[in-house]
């Protein structure tokens, strides 16, 4: 595999391009100056890197929605 495949894979799907080439760790790009993101965080990352503003706007009127019922749902224990 060449090393320009490996970046459109990195640029893609967040795989890191020396993770494709020669298995070297990390699996995923390294996002931000957290390095302690759980898998599952960096790909959620990833996905909202590539939403337009309209989308990421629902995504954070769901994330609020979620931050209210589990709110409401502490305040009734």
């Amino acid at each position: 595999m060449s090393q320009a495949l490996a970046t459109l894979i990195e640029e893609k799907y967040g795989y890191n391009s020396a993770w494709v080439l020669y298995g070297t760790e990390p699996k995923l790009k390294v996002l931000g100056k957290n390095k302690t993101l759980s898998d599952i965080h960096k790909k959620a990352i990833l996905q909202i890197e590539k939403l337009n503003p309209e989308q990421i706007k629902a995504v954070l009127a769901f994330v609020k929605a979620l931050e209210e019922i589990e709110n409401d749902f502490k305040n009734q224990i």
